[in-house]
């Protein structure tokens, strides 16, 4: 039996947590990819701030959608952090999987 990789660890934690939200695992693995490519530079807090935005208007036709979907992307944000914190080297090698498209 092989030991889950941090990557693993974090994507079926967000997974589980999207249930509970009731949020789309599309989604929450976009919000995901969002904060790891802000955390690695690849995009800009304010690239990252726009297509959270984006994302989130395209889903959200009611302000009660919309606050559960920015209170998710809250939790992935805070949980992304602290996971890139002790693991960044193995997060940074599963983005070089999702590169960003020009």
């Amino acid at each position: 039996m092989t030991t889950p990789q941090p990557i693993e660890i974090l994507l079926t934690h967000i997974k589980l947590q999207a249930a509970i939200y009731n949020v789309e695992a599309t989604v929450a693995f976009d919000y995901t990819l969002l904060n790891l490519y802000r955390n690695t530079g690849e995009i800009s807090k304010q690239e990252y701030h726009e297509t959270l935005l984006e994302i989130t208007a395209e889903i959200a036709q009611t302000e009660e959608v919309w606050d559960k979907y920015i209170t998710f992307a809250e939790f992935v944000t805070t949980l992304t952090n602290e996971y890139f914190l002790e693991y960044w080297f193995e997060l940074e090698d599963f983005l070089s999987l999702f590169p960003l498209s020009e």
